[in-house]
């Protein structure tokens, strides 16, 4: 998000900078890791390169004192929910009694969900449907 602030402003150096600092840390990262953890080490050194790059970034855009363009609060919130929620996918991936319980607790929940505001996915569906004959 923060490297179209950087190319909107024309100081593309940071864009360079940020993906050779990642770089070089996921180069260096796996070197270190995949010999000792195996090859799943990558996916966790190339997160860390991800996480790396984004924070160059934003560093790079709050010195252009740019940073009001996006509400922060918010960007970091949904990344902490997106690592959260790749945890818990993980945890379930490796208990197959947990993920289908967790997979049929989630269907209970939405159909019930789905009744208790059957009008407004009646709304829904229907502003769809006429979208699609528009077409």
């Amino acid at each position: 998000m923060y490297v179209n602030i950087e190319i909107y402003e024309k100081k593309t150096k940071g864009i360079s900078l940020a993906t050779g600092i990642a770089c070089l840390a996921n180069v260096v990262l796996n070197f270190l890791f995949i010999p000792i953890c195996g090859y799943i080490a990558a996916a966790y050194t190339t997160l860390v390169g991800y996480m790396i790059i984004f924070f160059v970034h934003y560093v790079t855009v709050k010195r252009m004192r740019m940073s009001f363009v996006y509400d922060t609060k918010t960007v970091v919130t949904f990344l902490g929910g997106s690592l959260f929620l790749m945890l818990i996918a993980y945890l379930l991936y490796i208990n197959s009694i947990i993920r289908y319980g967790f997979i049929g607790f989630v269907l209970v929940v939405s159909i019930v969900l789905a009744f208790k505001f059957k009008a407004s996915v009646f709304q829904i569906v229907n502003r769809f449907k006429k979208k699609c004959n528009k077409k």
